[in-house]
């Protein structure tokens, strides 16, 4: 992990920001959600790099004229799709959980729908679903 301001502490993982003072639950959840996300995407890359090691040793296989389907058996090919597509997918649920998290902190904190838009690079309409979706 990288260099980390004093004022931050390592808990499993992840980095959480350790202060004394009362922090809503909502704060705590972002929190929890912002340090989940630290970990998909670690875990997201591991994939990535796995894959596109076997891509890599694939082609080399190719361009030396090995056949393909031996190509695609010696990188266990069948194990590389569903291994990349969970990996999106749990990333998928992590970066949603993270943003109902934000939304719900920044409404907290006085924030209109379409600040909380604005600043997190989505339409109003959608900050108003997932706002929706938050309060269900």
């Amino acid at each position: 992990m990288g260099i980390c301001p004093r004022s931050w502490v390592t808990t499993g993982r992840h980095h959480t920001y350790d202060r004394e003072d009362k922090v809503s639950r909502k704060r705590k959840q972002l929190e929890q959600s912002l340090g989940a996300i630290v970990d998909a995407v670690d875990e997201l890359r591991a994939v990535l790099l796995h894959y596109k090691k076997a891509n890599i040793t694939m082609m080399d296989r190719v361009a030396r004229g090995e056949p393909v389907i031996a190509s695609l058996e010696h990188v266990d090919a069948p194990s590389l799709r569903p291994e990349l597509t969970d990996a999106l997918d749990a990333f998928a649920g992590t970066r949603h959980a993270a943003r109902l998290a934000l939304l719900a902190v920044a409404l907290e904190d006085g924030s209109s729908i379409s600040e909380v838009g604005r600043a997190l690079s989505i339409s109003r309409q959608l900050a108003s679903r997932l706002a929706a979706e938050r309060k269900r």
